[in-house]
């Protein structure tokens, strides 16, 4: 029989553990649902003042609803552990991406992440643990992905509900942490900035920007800001928008953005001023050039856009993969699938289609934006970094 918590949660699985506790799959037997149930090794029913504070800061947590912000549903003292039962959520973490974002899916990125800050820090809650591993794709139904912000406020509850420090905690958040953080300095929303500008950093790059052969080493990189330019790995990306993500990554907090709607602001203005320069040397009279509009089964078209952005448009026939968990094919009416296919690396530097919302696809008019080049030599095209795959 499997165990049930606080007769509800039936635990079916471990789904991960670390040195502060462990996160169990549950089946919610009232609501009939998946949830999360992270176990907090922090022993809460004995009257240490510091374990009342982490039932206090979780009640507070549970209050916070965002759709960028993990939803926690529950909290229970559950023999002498603080248990907190969130929302299951069917995705990958930043730290999976196996190539750098796309401009495109960044400023996607960066616009959730940055609203789920700022709802979080106008309630006066700061994360002070951001990292790739706390920030994860998820998928809506129309195809399009949704960012999630893991554990807010789990590290500030769990400084001040433990006695002990924890390794592992801090191995595991050195590569993000804010010097001031690092010294044991006082804190604000600005040490949220700092660590979600080094996640910025390895999305964009792949490399963590403060690098080191030891944690002692990592650690004198952060307070003495030696970091490679992002423009230097990055060439392709505006200017602006590399300087924006090393304001967010300033040694000193007077130097970064004062709080996440300003640094949105100052994103979006980074990338205006961006396209605005590009047009200008392109003769452009200020607006920038539209994908090419493809309706299958034009495929001869479509072949003379290889290599370019092009949004495509066609009836979904078939949804197959080729070798599980590498690539998914979308094969589309009217057109040869031999000539044309939609092809979808699963680990191509965007979040993952899930097989079950590609099927919901089959025998609807879908648009596709993104760049589209040959698949592995043959008349087949990949969609290397889609945007988005809407229903129309």
């Amino acid at each position: 029989m499997p165990e049930v918590i606080g007769g509800r949660y039936a635990v079916e699985r471990e789904l991960g553990r670390g040195g502060l506790g462990e996160v169990l799959l549950a089946r919610d037997l009232q609501l009939e649902r998946m949830v999360a149930v992270k176990r907090i090794l922090v022993q809460v029913g004995n009257s240490d003042e510091r374990a009342r504070f982490a039932i206090n800061e979780a009640k507070r947590l549970a209050r916070l609803q965002h759709p960028n912000i993990v939803t926690v549903y529950d909290v229970l003292d559950h023999e002498g552990d603080l248990l907190m039962v969130m929302e299951f959520l069917d995705g990958y973490t930043f730290e999976e991406l196996k190539s750098p974002l796309t401009l495109e899916d960044f400023l996607n990125v960066a616009r959730q992440s940055l609203n789920g800050l700022a709802a979080a820090h106008t309630l006066g809650m700061i994360h002070l643990d951001i990292k790739s591993t706390n920030l994860m794709f998820t998928w809506l139904a129309t195809g399009q992905f949704q960012i999630k912000i893991l554990d807010f406020g789990l590290a500030t509850m769990i400084e001040q509900a433990t006695a002990t420090e924890h390794e592992d905690t801090v191995l595991g958040s050195v590569y993000t942490m804010a010097p001031e953080q690092l010294l044991r300095e006082p804190v604000d929303v600005r040490t949220d900035l700092y660590s979600l500008g080094c996640v910025f950093y390895q999305a964009l790059t792949g490399k963590d920007p403060f690098r080191g052969a030891t944690v002692e080493e990592i650690i004198d990189a952060h307070l003495n800001h030696a970091v490679k330019p992002l423009s230097g790995r990055r060439p392709d990306l505006p200017p602006g928008v590399c300087d924006w993500v090393e304001r967010l990554m300033a040694r000193q907090p007077a130097d970064r953005l004062s709080d996440a709607p300003s640094a949105l602001q100052e994103l979006i203005a980074a990338v205006s001023a961006g396209a605005g320069a590009r047009n200008v040397r392109s003769g452009s009279r200020g607006e920038t050039e539209p994908p090419e509009e493809i309706t299958l089964p034009d495929t001869a078209r479509l072949k003379a856009c290889l290599h370019r952005q092009a949004t495509i448009q066609g009836v979904v026939e078939k949804v197959w993969e080729n070798a599980p968990g590498t690539v998914r094919f979308l094969n589309f009416e009217d057109v040869r699938h031999d000539e044309f296919s939609v092809v979808l690396p699963l680990r191509d530097g965007h979040p993952e289609f899930a097989r079950e919302r590609l099927d919901q696809l089959v025998g609807r008019r879908i648009r596709v934006t993104g760049k589209i080049s040959e698949f592995h030599g043959s008349p087949q095209v990949v969609v290397e970094s889609p945007a988005q795959i809407i229903p129309s």
